[in-house]
């Protein structure tokens, strides 16, 4: 299917490309796509130039982050700091030892954790991350007990004894 200056990948992998029909590029780095491509056009053109670019590389940062969202990566590359960096950096209550990237791989979804105080992460393969990647930030205990309803009661519940107590001390003073 045919875009604005470009070609949509189908479904099956596949462009539709006039003079040289379907070419599957699923899987394929973009230097090999290109490649692919410029030479089945060098059947019908002198020393074609092709210029590929994924236009649609997103992932997605949420959880103990200042700002979740979708993001979009124009230079088809993106590392895990990078990524949290576009999230607004990690909360102060965010896990660091426990980041989950999930990666959709072959039609099945894999948890990886990532522990951000190793040096161990610049050597994982979770480090750069995919195009569809999920990064969730886990909060920490301290976090997830501030959302408890117990937690925000409480205050109210010690000045409502407070409260009491000091009503029966002025009463037992009259």
């Amino acid at each position: 299917m045919s875009m604005l200056n470009g070609y949509l990948v189908d479904a099956r992998g596949e462009i539709q490309i006039p003079f040289i029909g379907s070419v599957h590029v699923a899987g394929l780095s973009t230097a090999d796509a290109r490649d692919t491509i410029r030479l089945r056009l060098g059947k019908y053109l002198v020393n074609p130039s092709v210029k590929l670019s994924i236009r649609n590389f997103k992932v997605t940062v949420m959880g103990e982050v200042l700002h979740a969202g979708i993001f979009t990566v124009t230079n088809e590359k993106i590392t895990l700091p990078e990524a949290i960096a576009l999230a607004g950096d990690l909360s102060i209550y965010s896990v660091r030892d426990n980041i989950i990237v999930i990666r959709d791989s072959l039609g099945f979804k894999t948890y990886n954790h990532i522990d951000l105080t190793n040096r161990d992460v610049f050597s994982s393969p979770f480090y750069v991350l995919h195009s569809n990647d999920i990064v969730y930030v886990m909060p920490s205990r301290k976090k997830r007990f501030q959302g408890e309803n117990y937690y925000r009661v409480y205050p109210l519940i010690l000045s409502s004894i407070t409260l009491i107590i000091s009503l029966v001390q002025i009463f037992k003073g009259n």
